[in-house]
C-alpha cells in the first residue's frame, strides 16, 4: 500500500519500506522474494523479530544493518560479511545516503510474564524514526506507551503494535498516538478486531494494514 508516498507492506511484526529508490526492512519476516535492502534495522533479539533466513533473503553486503547488543551475537551466526553493522542503543542517529534513522527506546512495563516484564528496558529493545522521501516514520517494535513519546520529533506515519498480551492493547496504541500526534498511524502485532478496535479509538487518521 502506498502512505504519503511511502510504499509499505506491513506483515505482523515486520515492515518493508520504499522510496525514492531505497528499501528499508524492519524485522524481515516471510520473504517470498528477495531483494536488496538499503538498510535491515532489527528491533530486538525475539525469534518472529530477529530471524537469520528472512535478513539472509534482503542482505547484501552494503547494507546497513541497525542492531541493538543483545542482538550481536546472534547476528554473527548470519555468516555473512556485513560492511557497516550499526550497533546502538536509544537515542542514537545514523545517517545514510537518501534516508536517516533515529533509534527510540521500546519496552514493557505493564506486561509480564513470570513477573518480568515481556520487553525489559534493560535488553535495550529499539523502535526506529525513519526519515525517508521527506516523511518520517515511526516502527515502533515491541512497546507498552513510555513516557519517551511524547518528546518524539514530528511523525508522518506511525506503525504501532495494538494485540495486548506482551505489546500495547488497541486502547493503549490509541493514547500513544495521542501522545506522538502521527499524520497517518498504522496498526500491527494485533488480530483485525483489535486494529478497527484502535482505528474507532485513535484521534488520527487511521490505516488498516489488512486493506
Amino acid at each position: 500500500m502506498i502512505v504519503q508516498g511511502i510504499d509499505l507492506q506491513v506483515g505482523f511484526s515486520s515492515v518493508r519500506l520504499a522510496a525514492a529508490g531505497k528499501v528499508i526492512h524492519v524485522d524481515p519476516a516471510h520473504i517470498n522474494r528477495p531483494e536488496r535492502a538499503d538498510a535491515i534495522l532489527i528491533t530486538h533479539e525475539h525469534d518472529r523479530h530477529l530471524s537469520l533466513p528472512d535478513i539472509a533473503k534482503v542482505f547484501h553486503e552494503d547494507a546497513v544493518v541497525v542492531i541493538n547488543p543483545v542482538c550481536h551475537p546472534p547476528l554473527l551466526q548470519l555468516d555473512r560479511d556485513i560492511h557497516t553493522l550499526v550497533v546502538v542503543a536509544a537515542g542514537e542517529r545514523y545517517e545514510a545516503d537518501g534516508f536517516s534513522i533515529l533509534t527510540t527506546p521500546a519496552y514493557t512495563t505493564s506486561k509480564t510474564q513470570g513477573g518480568r516484564p515481556c520487553h525489559p528496558q534493560l535488553n535495550d529493545g529499539l523502535g526506529f524514526l525513519i526519515t525517508l522521501a521527506g516523511k518520517t516514520i515511526y516502527v515502533a517494535g515491541d512497546t507498552d506507551i513510555i513516557p519517551e513519546m511524547a518528546s518524539f520529533p514530528p511523525v508522518d506515519i506511525a506503525l504501532l503494535p495494538v494485540s495486548g498480551g506482551t505489546v500495547m492493547t488497541a486502547e493503549e496504541a490509541a493514547q500513544a498516538a495521542a501522545a506522538i500526534k502521527p499524520t497517518t498511524a498504522i496498526p500491527m502485532h494485533g488480530s483485525p478486531e483489535d486494529q478497527r478496535a484502535f482505528e474507532k479509538l485513535a484521534a488520527c487518521e487511521v490505516v488498516l494494514s489488512a486493506d
